[in-house]
């Protein structure tokens, strides 16, 4: 390999290096967990039930150097755990999921609590801004 070759292969490997940094491992303890803290927001995130669905508004991250937040949900109970990482394509602010899809009776719905997943494993209540159980 010639001395100009090494040179180029070098700062290739040093430019993969410093943006794997830079977009993936921005926070320690989000890419330890693979969960975004909910200390990253400018807010909290939004909340609104209206059987089935239920949509989530996400607020600016504050990490620098991050991607989007992508976010799943899971049913516990009458506990709706959302579980959320960044990613590097772009996803919208508002994501909407079908709550009789993911296992929720309906009945449960109309007294169902929200939590954030933290990195730490520690959940945080969110606020449910209308907890409507109509017909649709």
């Amino acid at each position: 390999m010639s001395c100009s070759q090494s040179l180029i292969a070098f700062r290739l490997l040093a430019v993969i290096v410093v943006t794997a940094q830079m977009l993936g491992c921005s926070n320690a303890r989000t890419a330890a967990s693979g969960n975004v803290p909910l200390s990253d927001f400018s807010g909290k995130p939004t909340v609104r039930i209206n059987w089935p669905e239920m949509v989530l508004t996400i607020p600016p991250s504050n990490a620098a150097g991050v991607g989007s937040v992508s976010p799943t949900v899971k049913i516990e109970g009458d506990s709706i755990i959302i579980h959320a990482k960044y990613v590097l394509r772009s996803k919208p602010r508002k994501t909407t999921f079908n709550l009789a899809k993911l296992g929720m009776a309906k009945e449960k719905a109309s007294s169902a609590k929200v939590f954030w997943m933290n990195p730490d494993r520690t959940k945080q209540a969110l606020e449910v801004e209308s907890n409507k159980v109509g017909d649709k």
